[in-house]
């Protein structure tokens, strides 16, 4: 027999997944620290060297997500379910967890339907404003459903014990906080746009800010701050060579740094980055992923929007629009304050305590 452990925790497929179910389990190891947790993630899946670095014991499971471009190859998951669920049970079996806590995603699935059938308790923590297909389907089975969007509710099953908690969020991802302004020498009173898409960038954003950024930074006196990702950073680099109010990073490590320095954002609208620019209070102008799953990014977006917090543009009205909506936006600060107040009022510093305190009250039980 394997060592009980108190919590399971599986999360994996997306940072988005990941970060949130970590902030948890750190929280939970800080305020109970003698509580055993262990992680299912994805089998060779970058949140093994997340979890690791974080010093928590973890299982692997070898799955893959539903793939909407190349539908074929979703073949294989009629082989790797059967074969993960086989080897969650025998884990669940070992470790015996009072609670299992899934961030939603694909590994989730067969590690739930373990929990279900060995009738654990499950905690399920959605950060969309539409629940994925994971936490929509296990929901019928959870003691308990932490939300971060109150809208998220909507869609799950009547009688179910929904807690509007928030998204639990990182720590700081920086030694020391910088101040970015000073550092690269906006000292003029120049509004500071922060364009990114995630770590690997964003090649349709990345597009239309590069055939935008001289006339932001010539006539309307913005300076820039933009990751780009890997893959286009040297061809954006090229093309705003010369334009000194320009900074281009191919990725960043200490993006608060980044939060703090900005007063306008234009990214992705994934939930995750949400709940950091709330936290700094920073307002947005989104450019939804149109690929992503059950268009969620879109409705992330245009909640926010309802909140008059952001703006969310469409992809395929991006070059025509972005541009001018920026300048709009960066020329009327009275608007960017009151948005940056609503944004700010969208944060739950609170998140992961709060998670914490409700699984030490169904672990305590």
């Amino acid at each position: 027999m394997g060592v009980r452990v108190d919590m399971m925790v599986v999360c994996g497929g997306t940072g988005g997944h990941v970060y949130p179910a970590l902030a948890v389990a750190e929280e939970m190891r800080k305020r109970y620290p003698v509580r055993k947790i262990m992680f299912i993630l994805k089998t060779g899946g970058f949140e093994e060297k997340v979890i690791k670095a974080a010093g928590f014991d973890f299982r692997s499971v070898n799955m893959a997500g539903f793939n909407r471009s190349r539908l074929l190859i979703n073949l294989r998951i009629l082989v790797l379910l059967p074969l993960a669920f086989v080897r969650a049970f025998f884990i669940m079996i070992s470790a015996r967890p009072k609670v299992v806590l899934s961030t939603g995603g694909y590994t989730g699935v067969p590690v739930l339907l373990s929990a279900a059938l060995q009738r654990r308790k499950i905690a399920l923590q959605e950060q969309n404003s539409y629940p994925g297909v994971t936490v929509r389907f296990f929901a019928r089975f959870a003691a308990v459903i932490f939300l971060a969007y109150r809208e998220a509710g909507k869609y799950l099953p009547l009688g179910r014990r929904i807690i509007e908690a928030g998204n639990p969020l990182r720590a700081a991802t920086g030694k020391t906080e910088k101040d970015l302004r000073k550092e690269f020498g906006f000292t003029h009173g120049e509004k500071v746009l922060f364009v990114f898409g995630g770590s690997q960038g964003a090649m349709a954003i990345n597009k239309v800010i590069s055939q935008c950024a001289a006339r932001l930074v010539k006539e309307e006196k913005i300076a820039i701050l933009w990751q780009t990702g890997k893959p286009d950073f040297e061809n954006m680099k090229k093309s705003v060579e010369g334009l000194e109010n320009v900074k281009v990073f191919p990725f960043i490590e200490n993006i608060y740094d980044f939060y703090r320095a900005a007063d306008l954002a234009v990214c992705r609208s994934g939930a995750m980055t949400i709940s950091e620019l709330a936290k700094f209070g920073l307002p947005a102008v989104f450019v939804p992923l149109p690929t992503a799953a059950e268009n969620h990014q879109k409705k992330n977006a245009l909640t926010v929007e309802a909140q008059e917090a952001g703006i969310c543009v469409d992809q395929s009205v991006a070059q025509e629009k972005l541009g001018d909506t920026i300048a709009a936006l960066l020329r009327d600060s009275g608007r960017l304050s009151d948005m940056r107040t609503r944004m700010k009022s969208m944060h739950r510093e609170d998140a992961a305590e709060n998670i914490a305190d409700t699984l030490e009250r169904i672990l305590a039980a």
